[in-house]
């Protein structure tokens, strides 16, 4: 057990580097059917997906297979205004034209020309992090943007986590605020 999240922040990273392309991309492609296979999956009207960013579980696959059966897919967007830092949600229907690179590199909406997303309409939250536990708590990066944004969800909306085994540990340090998942989909298991 690790005391502090910025001790599993470091080990999980430092791990999650170490896949190969061939790992990440065959691992994701496993993660990405079993999502889209999903009962949750497949009663979602709107899901809200992250575009992946290094070596996370590759999106693609979801947001592709969401639009091709029909679904409203949205992504998340960092605001920043100052100090004020939250993610907003826009909607897509091109996940080749309606992105552009935004905070870190990773790639975001084009918020001026697409409709903003409320929290309220989505059924179907698909959630990145570091580090993941067996009773579902989450470790992100450390900027608590995804935890502010989850507790504004609607009640009965999924929240699933999609990693790499390397990513599950037996205890995460959690806090108050730490927003629980529904589920967490791995390589070879569902939390």
């Amino acid at each position: 057990m690790f005391n502090s999240k910025s001790e599993v922040r470091k080990q999980i990273l430092a791990a999650r580097s170490g896949l190969t392309e061939v790992e990440l991309s065959s691992k994701s492609d496993i993660i990405c059917e079993k999502i889209i296979n999903s009962g949750v999956f497949a009663g979602a009207g709107l899901v809200l997906c992250y575009m992946d960013f290094k070596n996370e579980v590759k999106t693609g696959g979801i947001i592709r297979g969401a639009l091709s059966s029909g679904k409203r897919i949205g992504l998340p967007l960092v605001y920043k205004d100052g100090m004020d830092r939250r993610l907003l949600a826009y909607e897509i229907k091109d996940p080749d034209n309606d992105v552009r690179k935004g905070t870190l590199g990773i790639l975001e909406p084009c918020s001026e020309r697409l409709y903003k997303i409320n929290a309220g309409e989505i059924d179907l939250v698909i959630v990145p992090g570091v580090a993941f536990d067996i009773h579902r708590q989450r470790v992100g990066y450390g900027a608590g943007l995804y935890d502010r944004f989850l507790q504004n969800l609607r009640p009965g909306c999924m929240k699933v986590a999609i990693a790499f085994d390397i990513q599950i540990m037996d205890m995460v340090p959690a806090e108050t605020h730490d927003i629980k998942m529904d589920a967490i989909i791995t390589e070879t298991r569902m939390i």
